[in-house]
């Protein structure tokens, strides 16, 4: 095998390494789907659903101090609330007391609050660990609802506005967000680049990627020489 076969492979087998795996994939959809059917069990009307890389299909696998550590994966936990007759005190916090009362989730739940999630972690498989970040949330007022049309985004995805509580210091406020607007959008402009033959997408990103093996002493020569 020929140093660019070789270089080749290995980039392809880099590529490869950075998603998350199948098994990870079902493993964290499981996961996240227990979570929303135990709270609805307790009694919180709500939807769970993915936000993010995971959502969008963009997972990478986390790089701090030199060294590989958990995926943080995101998933909004919308309860069936009105945003006018509640708090986002109120709806951050009953996530938590919700989840505390199983012992399960209790033991999982960081005790750290994060400004807008509560994280649980989850043991490693084959040396690989995820956390499942949930971000409580609400359907978003109509009053703004209306301003996001009145700036022109579609009626269809203003409507699937979400209100997220956010912490700051002792105090919780609403943030708008709309992660299913976003994932409509991502979808829309990625839909050409996934109609290409796959084959075609890893020689353009192998000759992307000649100049990291050029700067450091290699001489590639172009696809097809």
């Amino acid at each position: 095998m020929n140093n660019r076969n070789v270089r080749e492979r290995d980039i392809l087998k880099l590529i490869k390494g950075l998603d998350i795996t199948p098994t990870m994939y079902e493993n964290a959809t499981e996961k996240y789907m227990a979570v929303g059917t135990y709270l609805q069990e307790q009694g919180l009307e709500c939807e769970i659903f993915p936000q993010g890389s995971f959502s969008l299909g963009t997972v990478v696998r986390p790089y701090r101090e030199s060294k590989e550590v958990d995926y943080d994966l995101d998933f909004i936990c919308c309860l069936n609330e009105d945003k006018e007759l509640t708090t986002a005190r109120y709806v951050k916090n009953i996530v938590k007391e919700t989840l505390c009362n199983s012992e399960v989730y209790k033991e999982r739940l960081e005790q750290i609050e994060w400004d807008k999630c509560w994280t649980i972690k989850y043991a490693e498989v084959n040396g690989v660990g995820f956390n499942i970040d949930i971000v409580p949330a609400v359907p978003e007022s109509e009053e703004i609802i209306q301003e996001l049309k009145g700036k022109n985004l579609c009626s269809d995805d203003a409507d699937l506005a979400v209100a997220l509580t956010n912490k700051q210091g002792e105090s919780y406020h609403w943030l708008t967000s709309n992660p299913h607007a976003y994932k409509n959008w991502f979808e829309r402009i990625n839909r050409p680049f996934l109609e290409f033959e796959r084959e075609t997408r890893q020689k353009i990103l192998l000759e992307k990627s000649r100049t990291v093996f050029n700067e450091s002493g290699y001489n590639s020569p172009p696809l097809g020489a």
